[in-house]
């Protein structure tokens, strides 16, 4: 969710990236940072690897979510060619 020229801007993976890039910030090849392992977070990072963003680093703390974090790293290195990360 952003808050966007005074507008309320809701998303999830596919509408992140699309938003990204009408923003001239294509993250396609790039490295990005994300914090969270949540619902939409996991959302965005999915998609974001299926788009094809080289290396992507998730920081979680070791919460309810942090096994979720590495599910989803290991899903993502081994089903995409994005590199996963994750960080406590």
């Amino acid at each position: 969710m952003l808050r966007w020229a005074k507008q309320l801007i809701l998303f999830d993976g596919v509408g992140f990236i699309k938003v990204l890039k009408e923003s001239n910030l294509d993250p396609i090849g790039k490295k990005i940072t994300i914090v969270g392992a949540g619902g939409a977070v996991t959302a965005i990072e999915i998609q974001a690897a299926l788009d094809g963003v080289a290396e992507i680093s998730i920081f979680n703390r070791k919460d309810e979510f942090y096994n979720q974090a590495l599910f989803n790293c290991k899903n993502i290195n081994e089903n995409t060619q994005s590199k996963a990360k994750v960080f406590d």
